[in-house]
């Protein structure tokens, strides 16, 4: 939160995590499982998740796919207010997100 896109960040973060355990409790996956999935995207300043990779899994497949899905069902996320456009000096930001299954 120390950065100017803290708030912005912080938000974005608790949407991912809120869908990843409705995802989670909702099919039952992971509750068994351990390991973690890690992936990279885009994020457009208008909120919009592009370029999805999947740079590491230790937790299998179909959870990697329940983490992409975290992310790409809230899509497309609030805009960038307008003071965070301007010190931003590309339209995006590379993201690399990582979830953990204990």
């Amino acid at each position: 939160k120390a950065s100017p896109f803290g708030n912005y960040d912080a938000a974005f973060i608790a949407a991912v995590k809120h869908r990843w355990f409705d995802l989670i409790e909702e099919y039952g996956y992971g509750r068994t499982t351990s390991g973690k999935v890690v992936l990279v995207f885009r994020l457009h300043y208008n909120g919009k998740i592009t370029d999805m990779n999947l740079e590491e899994t230790t937790a299998g497949e179909l959870l990697a796919l329940v983490c992409q899905r975290a992310i790409l069902d809230n899509s497309p996320y609030r805009a960038w207010p307008s003071e965070l456009r301007r010190m931003q000096p590309l339209d995006y930001r590379d993201i690399k997100f990582t979830f953990f299954y204990n």
